[in-house]
């Protein structure tokens, strides 16, 4: 090769092929079969997902497409990306008690966790004592706190001047605040030395609950005391904490759960901002939460366009540059996570963690495989944790820059995604904003709707739930449910709320705090002293509550958001099986009258299979039958109320209708279906007596639904 040959690159040597000739050998490999329908993906937000990515699609995003570190931030708030500053490993925690909750923490903070994330219980989100509250909400889902004791025994052993903290509190987040700094107080540790976020976002609680105990204007006023707070006091921690995730967990898109968010955050600024929060200070106290589901890439640009989605807000009205950078939290989904094949659930956190880390997380929350079982043990808290180390100590995560940054692919769906999320904020401003639209049903609606069509998919497994609605396990062993003693924790636990309560001496804090509380030109450090020697002396968590929110007067209601995980009616179908078993000590039987050598009915007889599984049911599956009469005779003889052929079409109009009529004439309450759907013959076999036909367009959940419905009449 001569020099100028040397010279050349590899790539000039080779003519570049244009998008013209590949759709050319495309169409040809489909065989007349329309593009569009084969290759091209439709999301439910209706972005659809082309095969392939030329630099034309990011041609017109140019301005966008900045580095990271610079508006709008679509790669990452800070130029430096997670070189310099890692995420932050964190992990929920729902232990009860705070002794047990200690144990776990220190354990677990000693072996690899760089986050503490502190939840309380439903009872003490309510705001209420345990012995205010019924049984089955003390130690429910969080951490069960009478007061500062508590909170000490929790946080023993924990240096809180280097780890970040995730607070989550409900309408208790305040009180719950103010009994951390009572603990710091007393342990000699600064208030300005703590840093983290809280997670206070009534628009949520009352999307998920359906009520507020007070109304939406006396939060709000709180809000903007608590804000207050925290810039005065503890200026590292974030205290205004937009949760994402009801609208995820819902069913909804992820473009909703992006506008929906950020109409809640902008209507929180517009309330806050008529009690005197100016837009930079709001800005710096707002973190977002979010759920990360499975769709590895949408996942990816849901974060990219969450940065730019903030930034664009907060440039609109009128916020430093500083406040355009936004802090997200994601966290494991619970909607696509199964009860069957649960350990399924651990691959699934892998490309969740995964889409978090390459979309620029700040703080990652790995759930464990098994919290659908109740307390997660250590195994499965071990290794949630190593997922996120892995990503970061074996597979660099943390020495790459938005990784995904200039794919013509992720840029294009970033883009695509941050429209389709800023029409959903927009639809919501047009309604009044996101307490006029959850009032009027509008976000519910709009969430069914998407969720109904997870399920319509699901159902005839054009979407897959690997365990679930495809390869089925039937034999599997599930995990050990671990689910406290809540009646034992609430009789514990309702005692010591009543033995705090008579023995403290904290009154005449309390009423200072509600004083201050109730008036907002009070002084904020004079507040907060109130609060933290109310704590100091004994007052508990619903004491300081019901006297930070002061004698509110009013309620919220709304229809709330159905939270449920798309595969429940599997996973009902499943538990039906299993019941009929432990009743009749068999599941719903299904004979394959398999017709033909092994070439001729493998094919459908596997595919049948796979057809009942997901429903529990008990399959018969003999060698191929030589003639109908044999076929008939052992499906009679095997018991089973569902028959189905399994052969092929062409063989079908010689076996199916003699095998129908001896079927229901001997016995007329078998269902027969015939596995494939030969068009051609479809009339005449139901005339004859078919009752259904399984094939890959089937709807799945539905013929199952109906099926165990008759085994169990």
């Amino acid at each position: 090769m001569d020099k100028s040959n040397d010279e050349k690159g590899l790539l000039d040597e080779f003519s570049v092929p244009s998008y013209d000739e590949w759709l050319s050998l495309v169409n040809e490999q489909l065989k007349g079969a329309p593009f569009e329908k084969k290759l091209v993906k439709q999301t439910v937000e209706g972005i659809s997902i082309q095969p392939i990515y030329l630099r034309q699609d990011v041609q017109d995003l140019s301005s966008r497409i900045t580095p990271p570190g610079q508006f709008p931030f679509i790669r990452g708030t800070r130029a430096s990306g997670n070189t310099s500053r890692s995420w932050s490993v964190s992990q929920p925690f729902r232990f009860p008690l705070a002794g047990e909750f200690n144990e776990v923490a220190n354990r677990d903070l000693a072996r690899g966790l760089t986050s503490l994330q502190m939840t309380l219980d439903d009872a003490g989100k309510s705001g209420l004592d345990p012995d205010q509250s019924a049984v089955g909400t003390v130690g429910s889902n969080g951490l069960s706190i009478v007061n500062q004791e508590d909170v000490a025994q929790a946080l023993n052993g924990i240096n809180l001047t280097v780890l970040p903290v995730q607070l989550e509190g409900g309408m208790s987040g305040a009180s719950l605040l103010l009994l951390l700094l009572a603990y710091c107080r007393q342990a000699n540790i600064p208030f300005e030395g703590l840093k983290g976020s809280m997670v206070f976002d009534p628009m949520a609680e009352l999307a998920t609950s359906g009520s507020l105990p007070v109304s939406l204007s006396v939060v709000y006023d709180r809000m903007a005391t608590l804000v207050g707070i925290t810039q005065a006091v503890v200026p590292g921690l974030k205290s205004v904490g937009i949760d994402g995730r009801p609208y995820c967990e819902g069913g909804g898109s992820a473009a909703q759960e992006l506008g929906f968010a950020m109409a809640t955050a902008v209507e929180t600024f517009r309330e806050l901002q008529q009690r005197g929060v100016e837009i930079d200070d709001y800005a710096s106290a707002v973190s977002f939460s979010f759920a990360t589901g499975s769709d590895f890439f949408l996942e990816i640009a849901k974060l990219r366009a969450a940065r730019y989605l903030w930034a664009r807000i907060i440039a609109l009205l009128g916020g430093s540059e500083v406040s355009q950078k936004v802090t997200l939290h994601s966290v494991s989904a619970c909607y696509n996570k199964t009860i069957y094949d649960p350990y399924v659930n651990m691959l699934r956190t892998t490309t969740e963690a995964f889409s978090a880390v390459i979309g620029g997380t700040d703080v990652l929350s790995v759930v464990p495989f098994d919290d659908l079982f109740g307390l997660p043990d250590e195994t499965s808290r071990r290794t949630a944790r190593n997922l996120q180390i892995v990503l970061k100590e074996e597979c660099h995560g943390n020495r790459v820059i938005d990784p995904a940054g200039g794919s013509w692919f992720v840029e294009n769906l970033t883009d695509s995604l941050g429209e389709s999320a800023w029409s959903v904020f927009q639809e919501v401003e047009k309604a009044g904003g996101m307490a006029a639209a959850l009032k009027s049903g509008l976000v519910q609606k709009a969430i069914a709707e998407i969720d109904q069509q997870r399920r319509k998919k699901l159902g005839q497994r054009k979407d897959v739930a690997v365990g679930t609605n495809m390869y089925a396990n039937l034999t599997e062993t599930l995990p050990e449910v671990r689910q406290p003693d809540y009646e034992s924790i609430w009789e514990a636990r309702s005692d010591a709320a009543k033995t705090a309560k008579s023995a403290h001496t904290a009154a005449p804090d309390l009423e200072q705090l509600a004083e201050k509380a109730n008036n907002r030109q009070a002084d904020i450090s004079a507040l907060v002293e109130a609060g933290v020697q109310a704590a100091a002396k004994g007052a508990t968590l619903g004491e300081l509550t019901a006297s930070f929110m002061g004698k509110a007067t009013g309620s919220e209601n709304v229809t709330p958001i159905t939270i449920q995980r798309r595969t429940a009616a599997y996973e009902t179908l499943r538990q039906k099986s299993a019941e009929m078993v432990d009743r009749t000590g068999k599941a719903p039987t299904v004979f394959f009258a398999n017709m033909g050598p092994l070439r001729q009915h493998k094919a459908r007889a596997d595919f049948s299979a796979g057809f009942f599984q997901p429903g529990g049911f008990s399959v018969i599956s003999p060698d191929g039958f030589d003639s109908v009469e044999d076929a008939v005779a052992a499906t009679l003889d095997s018991g089973a109320l569902i028959a189905v052929v399994c052969s092929t079409d062409d063989s079908y109009p010689d076996l199916v209708p003699p095998f129908v009529e001896q079927i229901k004439q001997k016995k007329p309450d078998i269902t027969v279906i015939v596995a494939g759907y030969p068009k051609d013959y479809v009339t005449q076999f139901q005339e004859l007596g078919v009752d259904d036909f399984i094939h890959i367009k089937a709807d799945n959940l539905q013929i199952l639904t109906n099926l165990q419905a008759k085994a169990v009449e």
